[in-house]
């Protein structure tokens, strides 16, 4: 998916985005907004937004595509009107992605706690000799087919 150059502006009532994306078909867009989260996706573009504050996709939100030109303007009502969105010239941080309001987990769990067959550290040689012989007992019950 190709990040297509856009701009953002605000109105009192909307945040208006001018996206250019020559050469598309306006039927093939799909727009969704989910709080402030806007993400436009029209083959091979594909923008996600993250605005500071929530947007309402309405009857009075629109878009509309110019072939002359190659820009698609969509205005999208804010959920609360008067409500100034700073940053709206810091691309960037527009493209970032939203925060996490979960608190992550461990990335690792752990199943079991017990070590594995292996000997422990201060061992003598007779107790490594025996747990070799113990394994070979292991292996050869294997061959043999025996449980």
């Amino acid at each position: 998916m190709i990040t297509p150059r856009f701009s953002c502006s605000q109105t009192d009532d909307a945040v208006v985005v001018s996206i250019y994306c020559p050469s598309v078909r306006a039927s093939d867009v799909e727009i969704h907004v989910d709080e402030a989260l806007f993400t436009i996706h029209i083959n091979p573009y594909y923008l996600r937004l993250n605005f500071s504050h929530p947007l309402l996709e309405d009857d009075e939100s629109s878009a509309r595509y110019d072939p002359g030109s190659g820009y698609m303007t969509v205005t999208l009502t804010k959920a609360v009107k008067g409500q100034k969105f700073e940053d709206l010239d810091l691309l960037a941080k527009l493209l970032a992605p939203p925060p996490s309001t979960e608190p992550q987990g461990p990335l690792i769990e752990v199943l079991d706690s017990e070590s594995s067959h292996a000997p422990p550290a201060e061992t003598s040689e007779d107790d490594l000799v025996e747990a070799i012989e113990n394994l070979s007992l292991e292996q050869k019950q294997i061959l043999e087919g025996k449980s």
